[in-house]
């Protein structure tokens, strides 16, 4: 075997690689890598054309690596975001939580139903302000306050909620989509991480009541 054969044989396996990596910048990475390699290939085997259109994807994956790199570094937590992360999320940093953060959005209540008992919730809430009840036939079961989550049960489960969730006064909450929350695995696997960990805290905190 020749050292171009085997060199476009690591170009091959790079781009094959990128397909189960699990963040935009690692999938970049690789294919910079497959890049280079065929660069190799188009210079060993006088084939201009492949050491060109190489050298183009090549430039562009590096101009975005550095371009996100320069973005995770400029990220600065507002007092309030940042008292956030450091009691929901400490395990994340500036940039990581403010992805996931922005993914979400305050939402206000006041003496409303959030949570119909039989219907099945899109979003997942935690609750800033307040305190939200759990209510099963007009009967309050228990009180969610600060750190707790709203919907969390049928986002594990898929099925419709078999209680009432109600504002009974002022309530803020960070509220994210469900589809959202479902995608961060394949988009940003440590912020999936760290709300998986806030979950499980949750519900585990919730079967001791």
């Amino acid at each position: 075997m020749t050292l171009a054969v085997v060199i476009l044989n690591a170009a091959y396996v790079a781009l094959l690689g990128s397909t189960f990596t699990r963040t935009v910048v690692r999938l970049r990475a690789m294919l910079v890598l497959a890049a280079v390699a065929f660069i190799v290939f188009g210079i060993i085997e006088s084939i201009p054309s492949m050491v060109a259109w190489n050298v183009a994807i090549g430039s562009m994956n590096v101009f975005r690596i550095a371009r996100d790199f320069r973005q995770q570094r400029s990220v600065t937590l507002t007092s309030e975001e940042a008292s956030a992360r450091d009691e929901f999320f400490p395990e994340l940093g500036d940039f990581d939580f403010h992805l996931m953060w922005c993914m979400g959005k305050p939402v206000a209540y006041d003496n409303q139903t959030l949570i119909q008992q039989g219907t099945l919730p899109d979003t997942v809430s935690l609750v800033l302000e307040g305190t939200a009840t759990i209510e099963n036939d007009g009967v309050v079961s228990r009180g969610i306050r600060r750190g707790g989550l709203l919907g969390e049960m049928s986002f594990v489960s898929g099925q419709p909620a078999d209680v009432d969730v109600v504002a009974r006064g002022p309530l803020v909450v960070r509220q994210w989509d469900q589809r959202h929350l479902a995608s961060l695995d394949q988009v940003h696997p440590a912020s999936a991480k760290a709300f998986r960990q806030l979950l499980s805290q949750d519900l585990v905190a919730k079967a001791r009541v």
